[in-house]
């Protein structure tokens, strides 16, 4: 199955602290798991540092079995921890992901949360309300709430 087109974008968090940046994560995925590269398309970090991590035109490797035309966000935090993003990190989050959207043809309706593909793997990640998420993505959008 070819990995074009996308047709959601799924939301993660890195369960850790707010300052993870890509390579950090690029090191977990391959030398601790043994993976090719890092699992996400991109990654937010605090103060809205926003990194590429695999290119979009590649599957990644963020929901088993649900990588195939999905681009995976991440950012870094782990809110069930009280370690949510700062107000510029969840501002570029949001931007990210529309503009995910965006050049994919989605709306707010096809971003999802890790934990609604995964409940019983993930079932905390991304620790966020993504009912929440979905009406700022719609705003960013211009859709109609």
């Amino acid at each position: 199955m070819p990995h074009l087109p996308i047709r959601q974008i799924v939301l993660h968090c890195t369960a850790s602290h707010t300052r993870v940046r890509i390579a950090e994560v690029r090191r977990w995925h391959v030398e601790d798991r043994g993976w090719s590269d890092v699992g996400y398309h991109h990654l937010v970090s605090s103060g809205g540092r926003h990194e590429i991590g695999r290119p979009e035109t590649v599957p990644g490797a963020h929901v088993k079995g649900h990588n195939t035309g999905t681009i995976g966000i991440c950012f870094s935090g782990n809110p069930v921890a009280g370690i949510y993003p700062d107000a510029e990190q969840r501002a570029v989050l949001i931007e990210v992901v529309a503009a995910c959207c965006g050049r994919h043809g989605l709306t707010s309706r096809d971003v999802v949360g890790h934990f609604e593909l995964d409940p019983a793997g993930k079932p905390d990640c991304p620790g966020l309300s993504m009912n929440n998420v979905r009406l700022e993505v719609a705003h960013a959008l211009g859709e109609p709430t």
